[in-house]
């Protein structure tokens, strides 16, 4: 792609696979970084790419592993050229990957104390059970024990596996020179990628004890399989019933009755075909509140609020929200990646735009009624345990405390 604004060049390396095909492939990339070769200790490295101007970023995820340089496109030759020394002859230090080991850990306790992380994780464990991709990670005695030559052995054959080189600047040939040598022939093919379970929500109850003021739900339940012609109406269903300070559950839970400090409803669209969509119920309050809190969003639930105005006010944001949002620069060519994986080769924006110009208050009760009115919740709480109503509880479904252990996986 062209840079049409400066003279700052981007080259990404976009490899296929991620922790789902090997999770200790984001340990590797992370001990990597910290890592110099046979010619530079990790300090001259980093001061290398600093006198070209060029910086650089290694990130994994479940289904891909990216790594970016970007910098001066007058220097990316050089810069491209370093990257490749550093990738080739990345030196194992037993010492540095210890202290990685020790990082890790010490993040990982972190959040086992923060309310967030733990809200987050306790959520997923509703959402998903036991095995998930949350949950399924390297266990401490397997980091403690990994030899660092094989974590390195994994960067250093990763232009062995099928690849994408993306190319942002002023001069498309001179970055295609400045890659094509260091580009070798495919050899390796990565694992099948691990497949994780989207089981149906039951309404369940599920408990971490937490020692705080409030107390904090969150019901999760599974819908449809993702649906590109009802991105639109989810938009406006958020704008209008569930998300913003402007939205029927916010203004009637919060703003009208003070029974919660947050509420909403988010219908959050898969962004991979052939996945499910998931609907999120949230309220953070006191802990004798919460009953009441609940009955409210229950009522407000039982049935779409019929408010034309509030409607049409919502359609209107939900169209600004698109038009003013631009795509553009290394953007464009990363949208319709990802866009890729729901089948799309356009920007599908233009659809949704046009959906909901043409949405009615009707139509999007219909939606309401066929995909989150049926669906069943699992529910997911923290907060001290003394503080809870159990009766109330109880009657959301079948009660499990759960510890920090099991949501976290470690």
């Amino acid at each position: 792609m062209k840079n049409k604004y400066n003279e700052i060049a981007q080259v990404s390396y976009i490899f296929p696979f991620g922790t789902d095909n090997d999770k200790e492939l984001s340990i590797a990339g992370t001990v990597f970084e910290y890592l110099g070769t046979d010619k530079y200790t990790p300090e001259q490295l980093k001061e290398e790419f600093y006198k070209l101007g060029i910086t650089y970023n290694v990130r994994t995820s479940n289904d891909q592993m990216v790594i970016t340089l970007s910098g001066l496109e007058s220097n990316m030759k050089k810069g491209v050229e370093l990257m490749n020394h550093w990738m080739t002859n990345v030196k194992a230090d037993k010492a540095i990957y210890a202290q990685t080991v020790k990082t890790i850990l010490e993040s990982r306790a972190a959040m086992k104390k923060d309310k967030v992380r733990i809200m987050a994780a306790l959520s997923n464990y509703a959402k998903y059970g036991k095995d998930s991709r949350m949950t399924d990670i390297v266990s401490k005695e397997r980091l403690e024990s990994i030899d660092v030559n094989d974590l390195i052995k994994k960067m250093k054959t990763l232009n062995q596996y099928p690849y994408q080189v993306f190319l942002y600047g002023q001069d498309q040939s001179g970055l295609e020179k400045a890659v094509k040598p260091y580009i070798a022939n495919t050899s390796l093919q990565p694992a099948k990628a691990k497949e994780y379970a989207e089981p149906a929500t039951t309404g369940k109850v599920y408990f971490t004890n937490y020692d705080m003021v409030q107390t904090e739900m969150a019901k999760v339940a599974k819908g449809s399989t993702v649906n590109l012609g009802n991105f639109g109406k989810a938009n406006v269903f958020n704008e209008y019933f569930g998300r913003g300070l402007s939205s029927i559950v916010f203004q009637e839970i919060r703003e009208s009755k003070s029974l919660a400090y947050t509420a909403y409803v988010s219908y959050a669209n898969a962004s991979e075909k052939g996945h499910a969509n998931y609907i999120t119920n949230y309220i953070g309050t006191q802990a004798n509140k919460l009953p009441l809190a609940v009955n409210a969003m229950n009522d407000l639930m039982v049935s779409l609020p019929q408010i034309p105005a509030q409607f049409e006010n919502a359609k209107g944001s939900a169209l600004k929200q698109i038009a003013s949002n631009r795509i553009n620069r290394t953007n464009i060519f990363f949208s319709q990646l990802g866009l890729k994986k729901l089948g799309v080769d356009y920007d599908i924006r233009k659809d949704i735009y046009a959906e909901i110009q043409g949405l009615t208050l009707p139509q999007l009760t219909g939606f309401y009624n066929t995909e989150v009115k049926p669906v069943q919740y699992n529910t997911a709480i923290i907060g001290k345990k003394e503080n809870l109503k159990m009766e109330s509880i109880n009657k959301m479904g079948e009660f499990q405390e759960v510890s920090l252990e099991e949501i976290f996986g470690y």
